[in-house]
């Protein structure tokens, strides 16, 4: 976590696949997030590849989703 203008920006959040369900993800934003909050003069935020179904972890700590983007790829044929 980096912190930046008075909050904080995630950049990358990760569980291996085998360690997932356990709480791990939560136990760390969680806890990154408690050490922010107190003097956080602006939202802390991140961004995520909603493809890998953590929206609601984010959700459940108090996150909001404020903006959404739309990535697209073109591909050519042989």
């Amino acid at each position: 976590m980096t912190t930046t203008d008075g909050g904080a920006y995630i950049d990358k959040l990760a569980v291996r696949r085998d360690e997932r369900g356990k709480g791990l993800a939560r136990a760390l934003l969680a806890e990154s997030l408690r050490h922010v909050r107190p003097t956080a003069t602006t939202p802390s935020s991140l961004r995520l590849d909603s493809r890998a179904g953590a929206l609601g972890l984010y959700e459940h700590l108090g996150m909001v989703v404020t903006s959404r983007w739309i990535n697209l790829a073109a591909t050519t044929d042989s």
